[in-house]
């Protein structure tokens, strides 16, 4: 619920301090839903993404106050946002693997005697 009304607030009004497309990958709450840890992904944006996220934690309580009108929930927990670079590290992984080519996929791996070996049993 508050991952949606976060996302929401994001797509209708960015606030001015903010710029590019900021999306709420997901949200993780404490125990006792006194604190929300929301991680973000941040695209075309002009400004270092990890300046945008501290900014938002700067402007937290007028994040939350936002959320009143939004989330019908008895407290608004305090939130504490992350940069989710998950998307980056799928970018470079498959960078990475492009950069090997097709001549390492033909290969032939080395025979050895671990092919022949039954496996490892447990005690």
């Amino acid at each position: 619920m508050l991952r949606e009304a976060l996302a929401a607030m994001f797509q209708r009004s960015l606030p001015e301090y903010l710029d590019g497309m900021i999306t709420v990958v997901s949200v993780k709450m404490s125990p006792d839903l006194s604190i929300a840890k929301v991680y973000v992904s941040i695209y075309r944006s002009t400004t270092d993404p990890d300046l945008l996220v501290k900014r938002m934690n700067t402007h937290m309580p007028e994040l939350r106050k936002k959320l009143t009108g939004l989330v019908s929930m008895k407290a608004i927990p305090e939130l504490r946002f992350y940069r989710d670079d998950t998307f980056e590290a799928v970018e470079r992984i498959t960078q990475l693997l492009n950069s090997v080519g097709p001549a390492a996929s033909s290969q032939q791996l080395p025979e050895g005697d671990w092919q022949n070996k039954p496996d490892a049993q447990t005690p």
